[in-house]
């Protein structure tokens, strides 16, 4: 033994033991110091790090955080797609390791997020996962998370081998690199947001699932909602085999589900569905074997009822689906097999299908009221199929029969059609024969189904407004202002197409040669009716409309609903025009201007578009209203109460002006020619008028009448003083003023009367009776007038005159001054002239001689025109 030796190793290892127990200590301070510090990991070693896990560069992440000695904290990790906008968002991750270099999920200890948000494309709800954690525990990783959308959530807990899941959503491994694929995750998202998107209903839920060598998934309604919901009672067991990759069971059963589509709620009572043995991608084994039943379907919206008692299977053999639909209720008894051959692409299809309708309870909405949707006594569809064509190249046959059927209250009727299915299961119906209401019609449909073309083909004596119930709204609008006589049906043919629910695409074509039948109160003997119908408009013409008075032709073009705002009315017609009759036909516009007229025909040319709205008494000013009008009539009418033997004029008007041309108003043997143009910006009108030979009566009492339709006037009915049947009336006026005020207008003007009662005329009766009253010695026959002329003004509401004569055989009176229309007051003054009107030359200057009265003889008047005040004064001569 060497002591010193010894001593030496035993200081030796002692110095080793101080050197590692004061690393150990230093460890330890620093663990102390540290292990409660959070490092902001630069952005070059983050990016380094990122790019060794996955070569996706459409991940953003913000703030990376690392507490020692294996936490990790993410504050946001972002997915953008192509437009650089967030489509998932990742707040608060957070991942704790077992290793230092972690490679792949299973060395994340545990992993925790507080929210994650998927932004979708097509809602404006966001689908929110919350508090999702994942922990290891040796080769499983345990699963904890809240799913909310909207007001639903749904609860999963779970646990899966990561080998396993890797299967499920496709994770991948390129180049020793975790290659997420995003564009997979966000279609699991939106599939998920799909199935709760335009659910407006409170839902929750709690999952289960285990991956192993199979997915296991259960599901159950873990409330039971008051509020409306889109399930009640639901309960989903789910098995996946991953390996095999096929669903060997899926069980469904809920006791409600409550969804809407298009305008529809569907209430499904105790729905269950089972299937099982699905091979997703082995086309050699069953596809699907599927048993669907529900024991009622509920209907809300614009059909309501209820279908009970349906169920289906679906079933796959080798390489054809069979599919068996049945219903039993006590109104329907159905049942139908088809059969698809995948290799060949055809099926075949057997089925007898009877219902009684007076027994369902379906009803649909039609104008904001409830109907019954179908009536009758009995409707049965039956299908018949061959392997080898019949008849025809197709294989599968239809045939429809109906008693007494009825849809949404149209009158009942007897149909039988034969038809066919093609390839595509699309309806043709190449044979249909019906009888229904009045009409005894014959003709083709056909139906297919993507998108819901349909078309119709009818033929036969038919009153178009039968069918309304069948064709919806926009075909009842075209019949609604047209009668036709049940005496007398119409014979017409029409082409109708479109696709259902979708109203402007609805087109039709066709003709109504009908008999005694009106449109708008307008009566028409007999007419060839052609009609089209787009998306834009409905077009009514005929070539040929024979009434009462004789023939008429034209066409009136009306915009559709959706159309109204941006397109007018035009119409176009010429021949001869019972306008009493037909003051309704062309629209409330037009109607408002007719209203003024009072003639049983008129010869006319017209053509013009007018704006129309959703109701007829209003109007959209956008549109500009454009018309014009030649007419002419020899028939005895009126127009504002003023009567004509015959009328001949022109109408012109758009949205800036009026223009009226009568050159032709024939009263009697006289003649009156009108022109007025209004202009509506300016709100000016000018009239130039001209009467010749017109009898004061007549003109007097169209006078009269005239006021009397517009509610404003001077004049008042005659009484016993008249003038003779034979007084006749000259008068121009040439006068422009302000259309929202009568008394505004300016003009001159000429007027010559002549009667041999002329002073007995109320207007003129006021000189003649004052004139009477006078102490002054009139010889006999002295105050019997025959004449007025002179000329005037009109000012303000003023007739001003300096020289108005009213002359008889034997004396004159010459004044000047004016008349207040508005008021009645006068201001006259007046020269008489005695036994001083005799038209020869030395004659009259002898009267004047004789007669010195007349030389200073000078009358005032004043005060109402009803009841003048008059002054006679004697003046000396000057």
């Amino acid at each position: 033994m060497n002591p010193h030796k010894a001593y030496d190793n035993f200081f030796y290892n002692k110095k080793n033991l101080t050197v590692f127990l004061l690393l150990i200590a230093t460890l330890q301070i620093l663990f102390l110091l540290f292990h409660t510090s959070k490092f902001k990991i630069p952005n070059a070693l983050k990016n380094f790090v990122v790019s060794e896990f996955t070569n996706q560069t459409n991940i953003k992440i913000e703030n990376v955080f690392f507490q020692f000695p294996n936490h990790i904290e993410f504050e946001k990790v972002l997915f953008l797609d192509e437009g650089l906008k967030t489509r998932i968002s990742i707040q608060d991750l957070s991942i704790e390791l077992n290793t230092i270099f972690p490679t792949t999920i299973q060395d994340f200890e545990k992993v925790h997020v507080k929210k994650i948000n998927y932004f979708s494309l097509e809602s404006q709800n966001n689908l929110k996962l919350n508090n999702l954690e994942l922990l290891s525990k040796s080769d499983h990783i345990l699963v904890d998370l809240e799913i909310n959308y909207h007001t639903s959530s749904l609860n999963v807990k779970g646990d899966f081998k990561y080998e396993n899941l890797k299967k499920v959503i496709n994770f991948q491994k390129t180049e020793n690199k975790t290659d997420i694929d995003y564009q997979i995750i966000q279609s699991h998202l939106q599939s998920l947001e799909n199935i709760l998107r335009n659910q407006d209903y409170t839902n929750h839920y709690n999952s289960y699932f285990s991956i192993q060598n199979k997915l296991n998934l259960n599901i159950i309604q873990r409330d039971l909602p008051t509020s409306p919901s889109f399930t009640q009672g639901l309960k989903l067991f789910f098995l996946y085999d991953i390996f095999q990759e096929k669903i060997e069971h899926i069980n469904l059963h809920v006791n409600e589900i409550l969804f809407a589509s298009n305008k529809l709620k569907y209430n499904l009572v105790n729905f269950r569905s089972r299937s099982h043995n699905i091979s997703l991608f082995n086309s050699s084994n069953n596809l699907i074997n599927n048993q669907t039943s529900v024991q009622n379907i509920k209907l809300s919206g614009l059909l309501a009822g209820q279908i009970e008692n349906f169920s289906m299977s679906v079933n796959k053999q080798q390489d054809a689906f069979e599919v068996n639909l049945f219903i039993d209720n006590n109104n329907s008894t159905c049942s139908n097999n088809v059969i698809y051959n995948i290799k060949n692409n055809t099926f075949l299809l057997n089925g007898n299908n009877k219902f009684i309708p007076q027994l369902s309870n379906l009803q649909i909405s039609r104008k904001k009221d409830m109907v019954k949707f179908v009536d009758g006594e009995k409707l049965s569809i039956s299908f018949r199929s061959s392997k080898i064509p019949i008849l025809s190249h197709y294989k599968n046959h239809v045939h429809l029969r109906a008693n007494q059927f009825s849809v949404s209250e149209s009158p009942p009727g007897d149909y039988e059609a034969f038809g066919y299915l093609d390839e595509n299961v699309s309806v043709i119906l190449d044979y249909i024969y019906g009888y229904m209401g009045d009409s005894i019609v014959h003709g083709e449909f056909s139906q297919k189904w993507n998108p819901l073309n349909y078309n119709f083909k009818i033929k036969g004596y038919c009153i178009p407004s039968n069918i309304n119930a069948w064709l919806g709204d926009w075909w009842d609008k075209i019949w609604l202002d047209f009668k036709f006589s049940k005496k007398s049906i119409p014979f017409g043919y029409f082409n109708i197409s479109g696709i259902w629910n979708v109203k402007t695409s609805n087109k039709t074509f066709g003709a109504v040669y009908g008999k005694d039948l009106f449109y708008k109160g307008l009566p028409i003997n007999k007419s060839l009716l052609n009609v089209s119908v787009d998306r834009n408009k409905t077009r009514i013409s005929s070539s040929n409309s024979l009434h009462k008075f004789g023939k008429l032709s034209g066409y009136l073009s009306i915009p559709r609903n959706e159309f109204t705002s941006t397109t007018p009315m035009t119409y176009s017609m010429s021949g001869v025009y019972p306008l009493n009759d037909g003051k309704m036909a062309l629209g409330k516009v037009v109607e408002k201007y007719l209203n003024d007229f009072n003639v049983s025909m008129i010869n006319i040319d017209s053509e013009g578009q007018f704006p129309i709205s959703h109701q007829e008494n209003k109007t959209t000013s956008h549109i500009r209203k454009e018309y014009s009008a030649h007419f002419n009539s020899s028939e005895k009418g009126s127009w504002n109460g003023i009567k004509f033997d015959e009328i001949k004029g022109t109408i012109k008007a758009d949205s800036s002006q009026f223009d009226l041309n009568l050159p032709v108003v024939k009263m009697g043997e006289g003649l009156i020619s009108v022109n007025l143009l209004s202009k509506f910006i300016e709100e000016m009108i000018s009239l130039n008028v001209e009467i010749k030979n017109v009898k004061i009566l007549d003109l007097y009492n169209s006078a009269i009448a005239y006021q009397n339709a517009n509610g404003d006037g001077i004049l008042t009915d005659f009484n016993a003083s008249t003038p003779t049947d034979t007084g006749l009336i000259d008068l121009s006026l040439n006068s422009s003023g302000n259309s929202s005020d009568l008394m505004s207008f300016k003009g001159t003007g000429m007027i010559k009367l002549q009667d041999k009662q002329l002073s007995k005329v109320q207007l003129l009766g006021f000189i003649s009776k004052g004139l009477s009253e006078l102490p002054l010695p009139f010889p006999n026959g002295t105050l019997n007038f025959n004449k007025l002329e002179g000329l005037f003004e009109l000012e303000n509401g003023k007739i001003l005159f300096d020289q108005l004569t009213l002359s008889g055989l034997l004396s004159k009176i010459v004044s000047k001054g004016h008349f207040d229309l508005k008021t009645g007051e006068l201001d006259i003054l007046s020269k008489i002239q005695i036994i001083g009107n005799i038209p020869i030359p030395i004659i009259n200057q002898l009267a004047k001689l004789t007669d010195p009265l007349s030389m200073f003889a000078e009358i005032k008047i004043t005060g109402n025109w009803q009841d003048p005040k008059w002054k006679l004064s004697i003046n000396p001569l000057k």
